[in-house]
């Protein structure tokens, strides 16, 4: 039953997996509370630098969410920490009630069609809406069943695809979906299957990459023991093997529990040479990884091409200005590598 299992997981990974001639980019999300610890753990893999820059952004700014009639607007609620990639859009945040939330890919996701009588919120929007907007999963979640989520417009979310050709997305086919956890521990991931909008809820969802929830649920009892491959399956056993064991020997220290969740951050970590698949020519590099103490509210950003841990915090701007600010990362370039001729 095991193999049955393990052989249908295999089976829908494929399916959902055309990108590139095959290849496609990987992220890897996990979540960990017990305690005083509330911790997330992301990478961000593309097959180049996203120039990911991380600003504040203060209470009291006003938003138009679409680019609609019906657009959705409202006034910033919360403040937040925000990663802007890919030329100002963001793909994570951290509001000043403890709430995190992640965007990664997902091969195969469709947005629902729009519904009468919901707003509109463009998806370049959705991280905004809901860290301005609330302080818990509970509250992110109800909201987001509420809204019509539409997507980019031609031109507006435009990727570095391989050999840096432009890579577009735009359409109701948007390869995405959400990781949401709050400082009490709830979680949830949201998806967009078949054009329908899927949210799953709940403290057992404490770990993603790019596979739906359906293929995650396929690990449970499967026997899968990760190999150390990057490929979504291998990343996503790693993340729950490290996470249950951290649980097992009840890690509640905030100190310990981040050193260790730093841990899992490295071991689903792609290197720049890595190939994704063998044979195919794709390298998806991880790019940045964050963790986030949502208790003591604080990004620390690690990058491929640098050599210390970047600190970001709601002291570095102020929280209460209606205002987004860019904030400085220290200066941290690689050692110089000499190379002796013996």
């Amino acid at each position: 039953m095991k193999h049955c299992v393990l052989a249908l997981f295999t089976a829908s990974l494929l399916t959902v997996w055309p990108l590139f001639g095959g290849t496609a980019f990987s992220c890897t999300w996990a979540a960990y509370h017990n305690g005083k610890a509330s911790l997330v753990a992301r990478t961000m893999d593309w097959l180049s630098d996203d120039h990911m820059a991380v600003k504040g952004h203060g209470r009291g700014l006003a938003v138009k969410a679409a680019d609609t009639p019906n657009a959705l607007t409202y006034t910033a609620k919360y403040a937040s920490l925000r990663m802007h990639s890919f030329e100002g859009h963001v793909t994570d945040a951290l509001n000043d009630q403890g709430l995190q939330i992640s965007v990664l890919y997902l091969g195969g996701s469709e947005l629902p069609a729009p519904a009468d009588g919901r707003k509109d919120v463009s998806c370049l929007y959705l991280l905004d809406f809901i860290v301005s907007n609330f302080a818990t999963v509970r509250e992110a979640v109800e909201a987001v069943e509420k809204i019509n989520i539409l997507p980019p417009g031609p031109g507006q979310l435009v990727l570095d695809g391989p050999e840096g050709r432009p890579f577009p997305l735009e359409g109701r086919r948007l390869p995405f979906h959400l990781a949401l956890a709050d400082s009490a521990g709830d979680r949830a991931a949201i998806e967009f299957r078949k054009g329908k909008l899927q949210i799953h809820h709940g403290r057992r969802f404490d770990a993603l990459s790019n596979v739906s929830q359906e293929a995650n649920h396929a690990l449970d009892g499967s026997g899968y023991q990760p190999k150390g491959g990057i490929d979504p399956l291998d990343r996503l056993a790693r993340a729950r093997v490290y996470l249950e064991d951290m649980a097992a020997r009840e890690v509640a220290d905030p100190r310990r529990a981040l050193l260790a969740m730093r841990g899992l951050l490295a071991s689903v970590w792609a290197g720049t040479e890595e190939m994704y698949y063998p044979g195919t020519g794709g390298v998806f590099p991880t790019i940045w990884g964050a963790l986030v103490d949502q208790n003591a509210l604080a990004y620390y950003v690690s990058r491929y091409n640098t050599w210390c841990t970047e600190k970001y915090d709601f002291t570095m701007f102020d929280p209460n200005k209606p205002e987004a600010v860019a904030l400085k990362a220290p200066d941290c370039p690689l050692p110089k590598v000499e190379v002796s001729e013996k």
